[in-house]
C-alpha cells in the first residue's frame, strides 16, 4: 500500500492536499531495466476498487470545482435565508417599480402599452384578480403622467422610486454578506446609489419590455427604410427576445457592480456569475410556468391566495438564482487553493 498524493483542492474550499490510499502492482514482465526485472525498477499503476475510483474521481474533479463550492456555500452559509430576503423585498418592490416603469411610459406617450401588458399577463396564466391589479396600477400610472410634469407628479414618482429601492439595497447587502465585507459608505452615499441604481434597472428592464410590446413599429420603420420592410416580421420575431435578454443582463451587470459595498464588487460588469444568473432565470420562469400550468394544484390548496404564493415561490427562485451567481463569482475569484 502507497500513499499516492494526487494533487491540491481535495477539499474544495481551501485544502492544500491530501493523500488517498491507491492498490498498487507491478506491470508484467515486459517492463524491464537493463532486461533484468527489478523490484525497485518497476514501473507500477494505481489499481482502485469501483467505489474508491469513483470516489476519488468525485473528490478530485466535482467537489474542488466553483459551482460545487458555490453550492455547499449557499447551503451553509445562510444563502438561502438571504434568498428569502431577498424575495420579501422584491415584493414590496414590485408594484412601486411597475408604477414607476409605467409613469415614464406614460410620458413618452405610451399608454397604448396598458393593454399589452395586462394581455401579456392573462396570457401568462395570471388570473383575473391579478390582471386587473396589473391594469389598475397601469391605468392610473398613464392617467397621471398624461399632463404635464407636476409638481405631485415629481413626488409621486420620487415616492414610488423610493418604495422600490428597497430592494436594490437588500440585493447589495445580501452580496456584502456572502463577500464577508461591511459596507462603509455614508448613509447619504448608500441612499443616493440606491436610486440612481433603481431607476437605471427601472429603465433597462423597460427597455426590454418595450422590445417585445413595441419595438415591432420602431424596428418596422427601420427596416422599411432600409428597403428589407417584406422580411420584418420574420426577423423581428427572433431578434427581439435576444434584445430583450440583453437589456435585462445589463440591469443585472449594474446590480452586481453598484449595489454591494466597494470590497465586494467584481471588477468586470459581465460575469460569468452574471451570465448563469440570467441563464437560471430564464430557465426557472419557463420551467416553473409549465410546473404551475400543468403539474400544480395552489389553486385548490390555497385559495384565493394561490397567486401571492406562487409570485413568492417565483421571486424566492430568482433570488436564489442571483445570490448563486454572485458566490459563484466569488469562488472562482478566491480560487482552488484558498480559503473561502
Amino acid at each position: 500500500m502507497i500513499d499516492v498524493p494526487v494533487g491540491p483542492c481535495l477539499r474544495g474550499r481551501g485544502g492544500t492536499g491530501q493523500s488517498i490510499e491507491r492498490r498498487l502492482r507491478p506491470i508484467p514482465g515486459e517492463w524491464r531495466r537493463g532486461g533484468a526485472m527489478s523490484g525497485a525498477a518497476a514501473i507500477v499503476r494505481p489499481m482502485p476498487r469501483p467505489v474508491e475510483a469513483i470516489s476519488a474521481r468525485w473528490r478530485t474533479s466535482v467537489a474542488p470545482s466553483a459551482g460545487w463550492r458555490a453550492v455547499r456555500a449557499m447551503t451553509t452559509d445562510g444563502g438561502t435565508d438571504r434568498a428569502a430576503g431577498l424575495s420579501y423585498y422584491a415584493t414590496l418592490a414590485l408594484f412601486p417599480a411597475l408604477f414607476v416603469g409605467i409613469t415614464l411610459l406614460g410620458l413618452i406617450g405610451q399608454e397604448r402599452l396598458v393593454n399589452d401588458i395586462v394581455h401579456f399577463a392573462e396570457q401568462r396564466g395570471a388570473d383575473t384578480a391579478t390582471a386587473q391589479v396589473i391594469g389598475t396600477i397601469a391605468t392610473a400610472a398613464t392617467q397621471a403622467s398624461s399632463g404635464a410634469l407636476t409638481m405631485a407628479l415629481v413626488i409621486s414618482l420620487l415616492l414610488g422610486l423610493n418604495a422600490a429601492s428597497g430592494l436594490w439595497g437588500a440585493a447589495g447587502r445580501a452580496i456584502d454578506a456572502t463577500h464577508g465585507v461591511a459596507d462603509e459608505r455614508s448613509f447619504i452615499r448608500r441612499r443616493l446609489t440606491t436610486w440612481a441604481l433603481t431607476l437605471a434597472t427601472v429603465i433597462l428592464f423597460l427597455a426590454a419590455v418595450v422590445m417585445v410590446f413595441l419595438g415591432g413599429g420602431w424596428a418596422g420603420e427601420l427596416f422599411r427604410a432600409l428597403g428589407i420592410g417584406g422580411t420584418f416580421d420574420g426577423i423581428w420575431g427572433v431578434l427581439r427576445w435576444p434584445l430583450a435578454v440583453g437589456f435585462a443582463l445589463a440591469a443585472l451587470a449594474l446590480t452586481r457592480r453598484h449595489a454591494p459595498a466597494p470590497a465586494a464588487r467584481q471588477r468586470s460588469a459581465v460575469t460569468i456569475g452574471t451570465l448563469i444568473t440570467t441563464g437560471l432565470w430564464l430557465a426557472l420562469t419557463f420551467g416553473f410556468a409549465v410546473y404551475v400550468s400543468g403539474f400544480s394544484h395552489y389553486g385548490a390548496l390555497y385559495g384565493v391566495f394561490s397567486t401571492i404564493i406562487l409570485l413568492l415561490l417565483w421571486l424566492y427562485l430568482l433570488s436564489l438564482a442571483f445570490l448563486y451567481g454572485a458566490e459563484l463569482d466569488l469562488q472562482r475569484k478566491r480560487g482552488c487553493g484558498a480559503d473561502a
